[in-house]
């Protein structure tokens, strides 16, 4: 067991799906460009003694929850949203390992496009809508892999002896980030698209974990801890000028960017179950709980049972 999973192991299939072209309400005191008004989350339970998971959706209010896997295929996490918000992809539990899918926005048609005795983990979209990104739990690590939408052309990124974790393409496709797990240390790194020229962003002697990269470019969301609380950061892709988001005695397990980007949707604990709560990404001002379902978990980032 690698020295920090435990830590990141929270953080897992971590993603968020942004559908729709409603224009989100915003909290008294705040105003938003127009952006889609749909977050999607995980939806976690025990039943008769196995975890079932569906992935909703819930707009900025904590309203208008929709259920888009419906139990098809069952056990179902990290959905992501394609650029055009035409395609979804997600991955789900299947003969007892996790598979990629992909299937409309709404959750209809879907289709496997993986099959290996591995778990996939922590799909996110290219650019073109084409192509994407993902993560093999190998038995010496997780590496990452490419593929395009319809399962061909299949390609290696990394081959390591290390966990490489959480990645996700930068706007324009020129880049991707990913956390890269040591026996030792968790650091963010960033390197083009075939794994080449990768270099530290965030390396410290905390644990640091990539989220996601902002609509624009340029800033990358990240948990750091401090003072034994995980906390959200964001970063420049150059690694310079380090902003914490919010500076509370709550745990943030894991966050993403809203489509414009001014806010980040995230994970955190609230009378011991896991619910979704946004805020401003500038100051962490205007925060909203959006989700306090008391019989399960509420994820965007999910660790499935075994």
């Amino acid at each position: 067991m690698h020295v920090g999973r435990p830590f990141l192991r929270r953080a897992v299939l971590g993603g968020i799906l942004v559908t729709g072209l409603i224009a989100a309400a915003a909290p008294a005191g705040a105003t938003y460009p127009r952006e889609p008004n749909k977050v999607p989350y995980s939806r976690i339970a025990m039943r008769e003694g196995r975890e079932v998971s569906d992935i909703f959706t819930v707009n900025f209010e904590g309203k208008k929850r929709t259920n888009i896997t419906d139990g098809k295929p069952p056990a179902a996490y990290a959905g992501r949203l394609s650029p055009s918000r035409k395609k979804l992809a997600y991955v789900a539990r299947k003969e007892g390992n996790l598979e990629l899918f992909v299937s409309n926005a709404d959750g209809s048609k879907p289709k496997r496009i993986t099959n290996t005795p591995h778990d996939e983990l922590w799909p996110a979209w290219g650019p073109s809508s084409g192509r994407l990104i993902f993560a093999r739990d190998l038995p010496k690590g997780s590496e990452l892999f490419t593929i395009r939408v319809d399962g061909k052309q299949q390609r290696r990124v990394t081959n390591n002896s290390v966990d490489e974790r959480y990645p996700v393409f930068s706007p324009g496709g020129t880049q991707i980030m990913f956390t890269r797990v040591t026996p030792t240390e968790s650091d963010v790194f960033v390197s083009e698209p075939n794994g080449k020229n990768r270099r530290p962003i965030v390396a410290a002697p905390a644990a640091e974990t990539g989220c996601d990269w902002s609509p624009d470019g340029s800033r990358i969301l990240f948990i750091k801890e401090k003072d034994g609380k995980a906390h959200l950061y964001t970063v420049s892709p150059q690694g310079l000028d380090q902003k914490i988001v919010d500076n509370t005695s709550r745990d943030e397990i894991f966050g993403r960017f809203s489509p414009g980007g001014h806010r980040v949707v995230f994970e955190g604990l609230s009378e011991g179950r896991v619910q979704l709560f946004a805020m401003d990404v500038q100051k962490g001002k205007h925060k909203k709980q959006l989700t306090s379902t008391p019989w399960a978990d509420s994820r965007i980032a999910t660790p499935p049972a075994p």
